[in-house]
């Protein structure tokens, strides 16, 4: 299934079971990296909920806006079970004037957390951690092919695919 496949906290996610605690990472650094991928993540789901209804462009939002809301979750469900707060901004999305600058914008967000996510899971200090951003990575790479394709079809994913 493309939008759900990971249940909540302290159940299964993609068959990687999380725990309800995980040790507190040591490494402030790799906890900042994932603060920052965290609001990442909430930046590209405004962006493209804000493009899908701006283009009213259904695919291949349909299908990923769910998966980015599910990273969200999981992300902010990892903190929580290092007993820290998930809170941080959200950076301001970029205002796209066509559905080709939209695609492009989602690929740029895309390929920017590609190599965070693979830095993090190669410091993650636990394997629970390192599964869960794992997962997330194979939904972020699948992402960026999808609005690839999106593009050289030229937009032609748009009004007339109804939800």
């Amino acid at each position: 299934m493309m939008g759900g496949g990971m249940m909540g906290h302290g159940g299964m996610m993609g068959g990687v079971r999380l725990p309800e605690k995980l040790p507190t990472p040591q490494s402030q650094q790799w906890l900042g990296n994932l603060r920052e991928i965290l609001s990442l993540e909430r930046l590209s789901r405004v962006q493209y909920q804000t493009d899908e209804d701006k283009f009213q462009v259904y695919r291949p939002y349909m299908m990923i806006i769910p998966q980015e809301e599910n990273h969200i979750q999981w992300i902010s469900q990892l903190f929580a079970a290092y007993g820290l707060s998930a809170a941080g901004p959200t950076p301001a999305i970029k205002r796209s004037q066509t559905i080709a600058q939209a695609y492009e914008i989602a690929m740029g967000l895309e390929s920017d957390l590609i190599p965070r996510y693979d830095w993090l899971i190669s410091n993650a200090e636990d394997s629970d951690t390192g599964r869960v951003l794992n997962t997330i990575l194979h939904q972020t790479r699948m992402h960026y092919r999808m609005f690839s394709m999106a593009l050289r079809m030229g937009g032609m994913m748009g009004p007339g695919m109804m939800r």
